[in-house]
């Protein structure tokens, strides 16, 4: 839980904290507009590729889809996904490890 706790700890601090200002202290260090996006844009990438995968599921591409019906799909998938993972990491049957998530057999 310990890994998990800390990425929280730096998105809220990084959101809330350093983002908002990150405007006021790069203009006054000469930066332009376009550089304050990119690096915006860059800690999101970040706090998205450094967080464990808690978990995932297959959404199939179907003949016919539209960019719209898939959509609907992964979300429908997400909707589902999200709440099993948070309670199986409630319940401990699954751990993180660094940047692996493990998966625990409780009651062995």
């Amino acid at each position: 839980m310990l890994p998990i706790f800390l990425i929280v700890v730096v998105d809220v601090l990084g959101f809330t904290i350093i983002l908002p200002l990150l405007p006021f202290y790069s203009e006054r260090l000469g930066a332009s507009p376009t550089l304050v996006g990119e690096i915006v844009a860059i800690f999101a990438v970040f706090q998205l590729i450094s967080g464990p995968i808690l978990g995932q599921q297959m959404v199939p591409v179907l003949e016919g889809d539209t960019p719209a019906t898939l959509h609907a799909r992964i979300q429908e998938a997400e909707r589902a996904l999200y709440p099993a993972a948070i309670a199986a990491l409630a319940r401990g049957e699954v751990t993180v490890q660094g940047r692996q998530t493990v998966g625990t057999k409780k009651g062995s």
